[in-house]
């Protein structure tokens, strides 16, 4: 009665992110796309009416793929190039803490198998 819930799928997802870019000229990111759709179910579904906010928790350059899916766009490039890419269709700088990541060194490589975790997050702390 207090909280009502919902979901919505990829495509749907990526059809939001148009929406508010094509509407609204608004950049979301996935997570609020899913927010976004949701608020409009839940509205058309009960007919309230109540001022809403849905706040963003991420930046829509860190899922270049799919928000230039949404947008229209193409995603056939990878890493560092979909952030240029994305913020030269859209005319939007990425945050600064991702430009340019292809000329940074990497600072931390490898991949740890699930069952080693603890053991490798212990020796990382120590």
């Amino acid at each position: 009665e207090v909280f009502a819930g919902g979901f919505c799928n990829d495509i749907q997802t990526r059809e939001k992110i148009g929406h508010a870019w094509r509407d609204h000229r608004y950049l979301i990111d996935t997570h609020t796309a899913v927010a976004y759709h949701v608020l409009d179910d839940y509205r058309r579904e009960t007919g309230d009416t109540t001022p809403s906010v849905v706040v963003s928790t991420a930046s829509p350059f860190k899922f270049c793929d799919q928000v230039l899916r949404g947008i229209g766009g193409t995603a056939d490039a990878f890493g560092p190039a979909l952030i240029r890419r994305l913020s030269c269709e859209t005319q939007i700088d990425a945050p600064a803490p991702l430009t340019g990541l292809d000329a940074r060194p990497v600072r931390f490589g490898g991949c740890v198998d699930k069952a080693q975790m603890l053991h490798t997050v212990d020796e990382f702390l120590k």
